[in-house]
Order: C-alpha cells, then sequence, then structure tokens
C-alpha cells in the first residue's frame, strides 16, 4: 500500500493536471497535514490509536472519508472530494483542544472498501505522471498489394482485381528504413459512418527484416457485403497509439505523428 502524505498527494494531483481547489476553508489540523497512507491502514484492520483519534479530531480529514463512504463510491468520486476539501497548506485552522481518552473509535464503521480504492487511485495517478507526454513517430512504410485477386477484363475497366470471399488476400508493408524496435501494426475496415473496424491481429506478422506480412481469406477482411471496401492499415510507434482507434471515426487517425495509415480500396464480390 503506498504510504503517501497529503503533500505528496498534492504534488501527484498537480502534476497530472488537477485544477486548484477553489479554496482551504477547511484544512488538516495537523502542520503537516497527517500522514494520509496511516490513515488508510486502518482499511486493513490497523490499531493505530494517533490515527483514529486524529480522525476523530480532524473535521477535514473525517469529512473527506465520509464524503465518499458508501458502496456506489467510486475513485472519481474520492478524487472529487478530495480536491473539494482543498489542499492549501497556507491557511491552516487552529488545532482543537487535546484529545479525550475515550475519543470515538467508531470511524472504524467508514467504507474501507471505498478508502481502499483511493489507495488504486494514488496508485493510478503516479502511473499517469510517470507515463511518456507523447508517443514516438511512427515509421515510414511502402505497401505492395493487395494480391491475390480475380482478374477479369471488362469493356469499361481493361484490367482489375476484384475479390471473393475464398480469395487469399496478401499486403505487404517495406519499411523504408531500419526496423524501429517496438513499432505495431493494426488493421481496420471502414465502414458505414467512416467508423473504424478493426480487424484480428493474428492476421499481420511482423518478418524478421521488419516488413509486416498481412495474409487472409477475402471473407476475414471484407465481411459479408459487396461493392466497394476499404481497408485502413495503420502503423504506430508504439502499441498504446493503436488501443482506442476502434470504433472511432477514420478522421481521429489524421494529425497524429505516431500514426501512420495505408488506404486501400477494393472490388468486393461474395460470388465470382
Amino acid at each position: 500500500m503506498p504510504n503517501l502524505n497529503d503533500t505528496e498527494l498534492d504534488l501527484l494531483l498537480r502534476r497530472a493536471g488537477a485544477p486548484t481547489p477553489p479554496g482551504a476553508d477547511a484544512a488538516c489540523i495537523s502542520t503537516p497535514e497527517f500522514d494520509l497512507g496511516r490513515l488508510l491502514t486502518l482499511a486493513e484492520g490497523a490499531d493505530d490509536a494517533p490515527a483514529l483519534d486524529h480522525i476523530g479530531r480532524c473535521a477535514f480529514c473525517r469529512a473527506m472519508l465520509a464524503d465518499v463512504a458508501g458502496a456506489a463510491a467510486s475513485p472519481n468520486d474520492l478524487l472529487t472530494a478530495r480536491m473539494q476539501r482543498a489542499w492549501s497548506t497556507e491557511a491552516r485552522v487552529a488545532p482543537q483542544p487535546e484529545a479525550r481518552a475515550d475519543a470515538p473509535r467508531s470511524t472504524r464503521r467508514l467504507a474501507w472498501g471505498a478508502i481502499g480504492s483511493f489507495v488504486a487511485l494514488a496508485a493510478a495517478l503516479s502511473i499517469l505522471v510517470l507515463r511518456p507526454q507523447s508517443l514516438p513517430p511512427a515509421p515510414e512504410f511502402t505497401l505492395e498489394g493487395p494480391t491475390g485477386g480475380l482478374t477479369e477484363v471488362r469493356a469499361d475497366v481493361p484490367e482489375s482485381n476484384v475479390f471473393v470471399p475464398a480469395s487469399q488476400v496478401r499486403l505487404v508493408l517495406h519499411p523504408r528504413q531500419a526496423p524501429q524496435p517496438g513499432a505495431a501494426l493494426a488493421l481496420f475496415r471502414v465502414e458505414a459512418g467512416e467508423r473504424l473496424h478493426r480487424l484480428p491481429d493474428a492476421l499481420a506478422r511482423v518478418q524478421p527484416n521488419g516488413a509486416w506480412l498481412i495474409e487472409g481469406e477475402g471473407r476475414a477482411l471484407f465481411g459479408d457485403t459487396p461493392g466497394p471496401r476499404r481497408l485502413l492499415v495503420v502503423v504506430a510507434g508504439a502499441v498504446e497509439a493503436l488501443a482506442d482507434l476502434d470504433g472511432r471515426p477514420a478522421s481521429a487517425i489524421d494529425g497524429r505523428a505516431d500514426l501512420r495509415a495505408y488506404p486501400l480500396s477494393v472490388e468486393y464480390r461474395t460470388a465470382p
């Protein structure tokens, strides 16, 4: 469990882009603020009398925990409560009189499951702070294909390739420079409304020379609807850049240095 005091938590929140709270009318009665990590260990049943005593006397910490008590609390609720309670160390309320020997210990009944979620939130913020702000640029490739279609000669189009469900479609992307470690690829079909539909990753394999080979049957790539079909081969500098593209508009790729798209259009038929 992270042992974060309030100052450390405040730094995480600020570096993660959280807005400054509106004021500091309420603040922890301790200077510096009581170690939040010790309060959170109470969720594991730790018999920390000073921490229990602090919750009993400190309206700031008690109100923050009470704000999110309940089975429906979420990490977002915890973050909102912490921000609304303010974290400024400049304005402090005067310490209350010394604790009574019989200070109430009923605070054990708080929703410790919700408090435990606060630990997960702090860990998530740590990851957010450490995560690079920008992903590496996508490498450049040369697209070859698709091959495997049926050649048809018609009066209006002298030569054209058409694909049917049983066609063995093949695409190759050749790197223009040395292979880039960590580069990733995803294959998308452009559906109605210009929405991206991600196809199975098993259709693409990286080769020892850094080239990407895409192979699959026409039915796997183009689906069940005949007519003009569009595919997008998207290369990224890192696999994280591809995670949220499925279902989004094709325009989501525009202008991103960490993504490079290679479009292709084919004529698809359900019968020769």
